[in-house]
């Protein structure tokens, strides 16, 4: 199994959406023992950060800023796929 092989039978991560004001963005994708959290302002770049969860000594956030919520996704689905790949060892690149 490749890496192309795994990106293509993941299924997409589901976004949960949460808001505090109006015009906020604030999404949350689970996928394997990560999470990611998109946030910002509708209209500017925003902030993704990629945690780890049930971990007893977690990884720090990866945080990513002033990306379009295209781009946030896009890295969100790029750690879910590399997650996935060090569960099966697999280490190629594409």
């Amino acid at each position: 199994m490749t890496r192309e092989d795994i990106a293509i039978s993941l299924k997409p991560i589901t976004w949960r959406e949460d808001k505090y004001e109006p015009n906020e963005v604030y999404l949350i994708g689970v996928f394997g023992r990560r999470y990611a959290i998109i946030s910002g302002m509708l209209g500017r770049k925003l902030t993704i950060t990629i945690n780890m969860r049930y971990c007893t000594e977690p990884d720090p956030p990866i945080t990513y800023k002033d990306v379009t919520m295209d781009e946030a996704k896009m890295i969100a689905r790029y750690w879910q796929v590399e997650e996935a790949c060090r569960h099966f060892d697999i280490d190629e690149l594409t």
